[in-house]
């Protein structure tokens, strides 16, 4: 519907493939994306920025639900930047700033969820 924000779900098609996302980092990278362009923040194309950023945010929030993505991000990251570490130094700024806004439910911070914590022993 015009004027509505997109809030890309696991059935939204991807992009490029217009098949459906179902894995849970690809999901976290393009909601990334799409917040970073409700921001009017993303140049067209494949910005080696905006997917530093996407990248990094997509880690960030596949830690709160204590899930490990960091080896695929830095292989991502990496093939976009000559200098990843910078790269990766150049978006914090912003990834915080969207992760703060995505974990922040009308103004109260929503609570980590952890998985493993909540899991009774075996």
């Amino acid at each position: 519907m015009p004027g509505q924000p997109f809030i890309p779900t696991l059935a939204t098609p991807h992009p490029l493939q217009r098949k459906p996302i179902h894995d849970p980092a690809t999901f976290l990278h393009e909601l990334a994306h799409a917040i970073h362009a409700r921001l009017g923040d993303v140049k067209p194309g494949q910005d080696p920025h905006h997917e530093t950023f996407a990248e990094l945010t997509a880690c960030t929030l596949a830690a709160i639900y204590d899930l490990d993505y960091t080896a695929n991000a830095w292989r991502c990251i990496s093939a976009y930047n000559k200098d990843p570490l910078r790269a990766i130094a150049a978006t914090t700024d912003d990834v915080a700033r969207i992760v703060q806004s995505i974990t922040t439910l009308h103004g109260e911070p929503c609570q980590t969820i952890n998985p493993s914590a909540t899991s009774p022993n075996p």
